[in-house]
């Protein structure tokens, strides 16, 4: 059984300017900037047979390349209100969320223990938070809250694997899957007779 999920990879550029924004927060475990990622569908524990299902008919979605933008820094609480992630906030757009739907939709043909427990978010997570002081992390998320830094262009998505380990997850990628140009998809200059 392998842990698996769906994600957009995050370009060089974002992560770097991301990763700028690293400090000394206590209890926070920073992910490094080669583990960014935009989450679509977690899949949870795959065995081989499912993951080859999967792996073949993710090569059916087809999707125009679109941009995103960051559009700050948030926080995740437990049940206790207690912070337990810091993350980039990603504008959801309709391209991405018609993508993340199509994907789940998908997914959830061959899988059927898939559970879509959550509702969308994007977002990238930067640091899980251990006993981090409230006051002192709501205070740096306040610095960045509205900041807009950046903007890609998302021209594929990955299957991922994901592997626990004592310094934390570690994430491989498995399969990569390209969007189709976009003059490819252009069909104005055709007439239908």
């Amino acid at each position: 059984m392998v842990r698996m999920f769906t994600a957009i990879p995050v370009e060089d550029s974002l992560s770097k300017k991301l990763a700028q924004v690293r400090t000394d927060l206590k209890g926070a475990q920073w992910v490094s900037p080669e583990q960014f990622h935009i989450t679509l569908v977690f899949m949870g524990d795959v065995n081989v047979y499912l993951y080859r299902q999967i792996r073949q008919q993710l090569k059916a979605i087809d999707f125009k390349s679109f941009e995103i933008k960051v559009e700050g820094i948030e926080l995740f609480y437990d049940a206790q209100g207690e912070p337990t992630v810091l993350y980039a906030k990603v504008h959801e757009s309709e391209e991405i969320k018609a993508l993340q739907l199509e994907l789940a939709n998908l997914i959830s043909m061959f899988h059927p223990n898939l559970k879509l427990v959550h509702s969308f978010h994007p977002h990238i997570t930067l640091a899980r938070l251990h006993k981090t002081p409230k006051e002192e992390v709501e205070q740096f998320v306040s610095y960045f809250r509205n900041h807009e830094c950046c903007k890609t262009e998302v021209k594929e998505f990955n299957l991922y694997s994901s592997r626990t380990t004592p310094i934390g997850s570690v994430y491989t990628k498995l399969e990569s899957y390209e969007s189709i140009p976009k003059e490819e998809l252009d069909y104005s200059d055709y007439q239908i007779f």
